[in-house]
């Protein structure tokens, strides 16, 4: 008897071959091929059986880069929401992450390094700016553009 799946299983496994999908974005993709609900839940729950798609795993790593990319919560768990991670998730993830001010710290450390000889004012503006741009709080940008005298 052929596998009534074996086709959404091809086309989920071709999609996570291409780049890391949260289950929220392959529901999605599935469904859009005008797959069934029923076909697309099976899918889903036979690849994470498998281990192929695991939201945790990701938000984890989506953490990781954020801390490698020097990004800040906020624009992190704005990213994760976006691709439909449920925010236990999230709050997990995030409870790995290296603490928001060094992060930041860092953040302004680079950016200084490529933007050297501008007056204090126009320094501290621009480097909040840099800062809440790259999804910091605003008292850790104020901590850090402070220190930096």
């Amino acid at each position: 008897m052929q596998d009534p799946h074996r086709a959404l299983r091809a086309l989920a496994l071709k999609s996570l071959a291409r780049r890391s999908l949260t289950v929220h974005e392959l529901r999605q993709r599935l469904l859009r091929t005008g797959a069934e609900e029923p076909g697309v839940e099976a899918t889903l729950a036979w690849l994470a059986r498998e281990g192929l798609v695991d939201d945790a795993a990701l938000a984890a790593r989506q953490v990781e880069l954020a801390a490698e990319r020097a990004e800040g919560p906020l624009r992190l768990v704005a990213s994760l929401r976006a691709r439909g991670v449920d925010p236990d998730t999230i709050r997990a993830a995030l409870s790995g992450a290296q603490p928001e001010a060094e992060a930041a710290a860092r953040a302004a450390e680079r950016y200084l390094r490529t933007h050297p000889g501008l007056d204090d004012g126009l320094r501290r503006r621009r480097l909040g700016g840099f800062l809440r741009r790259r999804g910091f709080h605003s008292d850790v940008i104020a901590e850090v553009v402070g220190e930096d005298d």
